[in-house]
């Protein structure tokens, strides 16, 4: 049988999460790419950080730190603190704030509104490329025949998936 991290590496999803075992014993990978929002919901101690820790470790095993970035929100300060090691790797983190992994409100709203702010300017660059998604963007970037020219206002060049992670929405 084959471990989880290799299934993952072998996975020809965009962004491969190991959701746990089928009831045959095969590992079950999905595809994050091919559900853009994710609620993972349920009572206290039934799963929910052990969840998202695997959504996470999904990601860091099977993707290079070029093809996704994280902005992590932890209101509670403790569940998702120890990414903090990941800041020059796989976490976005603005030079605006004092923290990598946000906990407080303030910075929780200017975090969102640079997520909403660099969606716009990804829509732009999108709809410049005259591409859809980021899998033909990024493929028509990297080839020298495809690639669009950049201008004053946009300039092209690979992007990262951005991986947006709440815990405690309602905190």
């Amino acid at each position: 049988a084959k471990s989880v991290i290799s299934k993952l590496k072998d996975s020809k999803a965009e962004l491969p999460l190991a959701l746990g075992k089928t009831i045959s014993g095969e590992v079950y990978i999905t595809d994050l790419a091919k559900m853009p929002h994710l609620l993972i919901a349920g009572s206290t101690g039934s799963g929910k950080s052990v969840g998202i820790n695997m959504i996470i470790h999904s990601l860091i095993y099977s993707k290079h730190p070029s093809d996704v970035k994280f902005v992590i929100f932890d209101p509670k300060k403790i569940e998702l603190s120890f990414y903090k090691k990941l800041s020059r790797h796989f976490l976005a983190v603005s030079p605006d704030l004092e923290e990598e992994i946000i906990t407080t409100p303030s910075n929780a709203l200017l975090a969102l509104k640079a997520v909403e702010y660099e969606m716009e300017k990804r829509y732009d660059k999108l709809a410049k490329a005259g591409v859809r998604n980021i899998v033909d963007y990024n493929k028509k970037v990297l080839n020298p025949r495809t690639r669009p020219h950049d201008t004053d206002e946009i300039k092209h060049h690979k992007l990262p998936y951005i991986i947006v992670i709440i815990d405690e929405l309602a905190d």
